[in-house]
């Protein structure tokens, strides 16, 4: 074949260089007029995504300010940063805030607009979002803004005096409507109500202080602990609520706290009997609310010796009986004891009761038996009475339990006595009475049980006590369906007569808007419970609760 036809064909096969060249610049044209376009589109995005994280932010800022009290919603501005899809990105964020007037003629404030901007600058041109709300007064009556118990520990936990000052502070905008006013002829005056009551149900008179011109914003008061330092420790819930010279009620401050104003008060009527070999001691209980244990010491030929009591070992019962028998003593040897009260933190610093004896003493008569024993059951404890034994210098009782008339479980100074025995038990009990000095190791001298089911032991009759199955209970706490706000519930258990240190049962947190929304604890044991409650992050205030009735109990509206 010739040259010519060969050319021909490969002309044929592909491109010659000028065509490839137009091929390129056509395309080069074509991807230039595209690209603003995915330029553009890349910006679209990440504004759209921009705007999306600003509306969280901006929602985030009205629930926050949902969960200030109506006071502490304010103007204010403020800077933060936040992840985007194309980096961190500051934000700014501005909250108006326009106080509403009850009415042209009432100058009240009863509602706050409240307006959130959110606004950035990159990526260019930047952008802005808006979320607007309505926050309302949530009470008719003037608002307590603070509620302060002192004087506190530095850990800020218990109160640790017998002088307790208690102080509302009102809110600037709700001073006006406590001032006097006269109604028909009546001078009326704003005020604050102080409460208080202890876990074991003791509730102390209302204090009410009146409206005082000269401090307008801050209600004092001033309360003492009864007993005095160390006695009346341990947890009191205190409430405060103020009332406008009109009478409408405003919110309600309430919290419980413990009360730690000293060491346990001293025991009383301590009493030595001494034999050859050994020493009866009996005491007066400690009168103190927050009683742990008591702790005997004896100083004899040995020195100075712990022989009862102390804190207890774990899973051990506290040493609370009222008496105790030193054996093993050398006979015609002086010996002093101690009996020291503590409280539930073992405060250092309390004063014993002391008393001195000698083994070997010679012995005073036998006092005349008591009369008329009658045993019953409350709760899980048994409850002794009977009539006073006629010798004129008994000194007191000793109550013995199941047969066993040497041991005593407890001692008092009259005709009556409680034990806790715990549910599903039987038990006997019979009670001896005694004077200083006397032999109680040899009398046989006890009350007589009258129309009671009776047990003999050694031909003396024994009252017997049964006392039926424990009752459990359920326990529901209920968000009020007016509260706005969701919240953790947190239950903790104070002991059968709320004096021992709190144990933390378990939290739920529930959600609010219909009486649906509740904690519910289940199987719980009589006794005396504490629950409180966090809203939003913020402490809202606690209750007490005793559970000793066998039935469910409703708590509602628990959350301010």
């Amino acid at each position: 074949m010739s040259r010519h036809f060969w050319r021909a064909c490969n002309r044929g096969a592909g491109f010659s260089l000028v065509e490839l060249l137009v091929t390129i610049i056509i395309a080069a044209i074509a991807f230039g007029a595209m690209v603003p376009v995915f330029v553009q589109a890349a910006k679209s995005g990440s504004q759209d995504k921009a705007r999306v994280v600003a509306l969280n932010m901006a929602q985030q800022a009205l629930e926050s300010a949902r969960g200030k009290t109506f006071e502490q919603v304010v103007s204010a501005t403020w800077t933060q940063d936040e992840e985007t899809a194309s980096g961190s990105k500051t934000f700014t964020l501005e909250r108006t805030v326009v106080d509403q007037e009850a009415s042209g003629t009432d100058s009240r404030i009863v509602s706050k607009q409240v307006n959130v901007e959110v606004t950035w600058d990159r990526p260019t041109p930047g952008g802005s979002v808006t979320v607007k709300t309505v926050l309302y007064r949530q009470f008719a009556g003037p608002q307590i803004v603070d509620f302060t118990v002192a004087p506190w520990d530095e850990e800020n936990e218990w109160i640790t005096d017998s002088t307790v000052e208690l102080t509302a502070t009102i809110s600037a905008v709700d001073q006006d409507s406590m001032a006097p006013i006269t109604v028909g002829g009546v001078t009326l005056t704003g005020y604050v109500q102080f409460m208080i009551t202890s876990v074991s149900g003791v509730v102390i008179p209302t204090i009410q202080v009146p409206y005082n011109a000269a401090h307008p914003a801050d209600y004092k008061a001033t309360w003492l602990v009864p007993g005095g330092d160390g006695v009346g420790d341990g947890y009191w819930s205190f409430k405060a609520v103020a009332f406008s010279a009109q009478k409408y009620p405003g919110n309600s401050w309430e919290f419980a706290k413990r009360v730690e104003s000293g060491p346990a008060a001293t025991v009383t009527n301590l009493l030595a009997t001494p034999g050859d070999t050994w020493v009866s001691l009996t005491w007066s209980p400690s009168v103190s609310n927050d009683l742990a244990y008591y702790e005997v010491y004896r100083t004899g030929p040995n020195g100075r010796e712990l022989i009862a009591g102390g804190p207890p070992a774990l899973g051990e019962a506290a040493f609370l009986a009222t008496g105790f028998t030193d054996s093993g003593l050398t006979k015609d040897v002086n010996y002093t004891y101690e009996v020291y009260a503590v409280d539930l933190v073992a405060t250092p610093g309390g004063v014993p009761a002391t008393v001195t004896t000698r083994t070997g003493e010679i012995l005073a008569a036998q006092p005349a038996p008591a009369t008329g024993l009658t045993a019953t059951y409350s709760g899980s404890t048994a409850v002794l009475t009977w009539l006073a034994s006629p010798t004129v210098d008994v000194a007191g009782y000793r109550v013995y339990k199941n047969g066993d008339s040497t041991t005593w479980v407890a001692t008092v100074s009259g005709p009556y006595c409680d034990l806790s025995q715990g549910y599903d038990t039987s038990a006997t009990y019979q009670v001896k009475p005694y004077a200083v000095g006397s032999d109680l190791a040899l009398t046989a001298f006890a009350t007589l049980a009258v129309g009671q089911e009776l047990e003999s032991y050694g031909g003396i009759l024994w009252a017997k006590v049964e006392i039926p199955d424990e009752q459990f209970f359920t326990l529901k706490v209920m968000n009020n369906v007016k509260s706005g706000k969701a919240a953790l519930i947190t239950l903790k258990y104070l002991g059968p007569e709320g004096k021992s240190s709190a144990v933390t049962i378990g939290s739920q947190r529930i959600d609010f808007s219909t009486t649906e929304y509740k904690a519910e604890w289940e199987e719980l044991q009589a006794g005396v419970y504490q629950f409180n409650w966090e809203a939003n992050g913020i402490k809202s205030g606690s209750r007490l609760v005793t559970l000793t009735t066998p039935q469910e109990t409703y708590l509602e509206k628990c959350i301010p």
